[in-house]
C-alpha cells in the first residue's frame, strides 16, 4: 500500500511539473502575440505651415524645382511626404518607391514613356515602384507622398 501512494505521489508531482513548464511556454506565447512586431514611434500630430516651411532647389535648369520635405524618416517609420512646385522644368527620375501626387495649383505634367498626364487641382496621379518617368509643370505645387519613408537606406543610396 504504501508503494501505491508512493507512486501516485510521483505522478502528481510530474503533472505538477508538467503544468508549471506548460504555463511558462503559455505566457512566453502571450507576451509575444501581445506585443505589437513595429511598435510605432511616439510622435506627435503636427501642423505645418506653409508660411514656415522652407522649399529647397530641386533639379536643375531650365526651368524651377522646389522640395519641402516635411515628413522624413526621423518622424515616421512608414511614409514620407511634403510639397514640391515645378515651373518650366523637366526632372527625369525612376521612383524607388510607391507615390501618390495630388496637385494643389498650377499644371503639373508626369511623363512615362510616351504616356502624358496632365493633372489640376483635386487631381491625384498614382505612381507604383520602378516607375522610369519625368516630373513637369507650370505654376504647379504639389503634394506628395511615398512609401516607403526610408527608400534611400533600402537602396544604399
Amino acid at each position: 500500500m504504501a508503494t501505491k501512494k508512493r507512486s501516485q505521489a510521483k505522478t502528481k508531482a510530474k503533472a505538477k511539473v508538467k503544468a508549471k513548464a506548460k504555463a511558462k511556454i503559455v505566457k512566453r506565447v502571450a507576451k509575444k502575440i501581445a506585443k505589437p512586431v513595429n511598435p510605432k514611434p511616439k510622435a506627435k500630430t503636427l501642423l505645418f505651415r506653409r508660411s514656415e516651411m522652407s522649399f529647397a532647389p530641386y533639379g536643375g535648369p531650365p526651368g524651377e524645382a522646389r522640395i519641402a520635405r516635411l515628413v522624413t524618416p526621423e518622424l515616421s517609420r512608414t511614409m514620407g511626404g511634403g510639397l514640391a512646385t515645378f515651373d518650366g522644368c523637366s526632372i527625369e527620375w525612376t521612383v524607388l518607391y510607391d507615390e501618390l501626387v495630388v496637385v494643389v495649383e498650377g499644371l503639373f505634367r508626369l511623363r512615362v514613356g510616351k504616356d502624358v498626364f496632365e493633372a489640376g487641382p483635386g487631381d491625384v496621379i498614382w505612381i507604383p515602384e520602378g516607375t522610369a518617368l519625368k516630373y513637369e509643370g507650370e505654376k504647379a505645387l504639389v503634394c506628395y507622398i511615398l512609401y516607403p519613408v526610408d527608400w534611400r537606406r533600402r537602396h544604399g543610396l
